[in-house]
């Protein structure tokens, strides 16, 4: 038999962190995305969306899989 994974979408994925962060009234976030397109695609849509619910975001770290770093803007 073969093995089949199913991913969730990032607007199913977002909306479950919407509801969590709800739920525990927590405020604010950092994100942490994979560095390509389907993990920057998510962090934007998570910003957006905790933006239109009054959570911030206080950072958007970008993890890179192939040298295994965290890519962090210090400011």
């Amino acid at each position: 038999g073969g093995f089949y994974r199913v991913v969730p979408s990032d607007e199913s994925m977002v909306s479950s962190m919407v509801l969590l962060f709800q739920r525990f009234k927590w405020k604010s976030s950092i994100i942490i995305h994979q560095n390509d397109e389907y993990g920057y695609s998510g962090a934007q849509l998570s910003k957006q969306k905790f933006g239109e619910m009054r959570i911030i975001t206080m950072e958007i770290i970008k993890y890179d899989m192939r040298e295994q770093i965290f890519q962090i803007d210090l400011k």
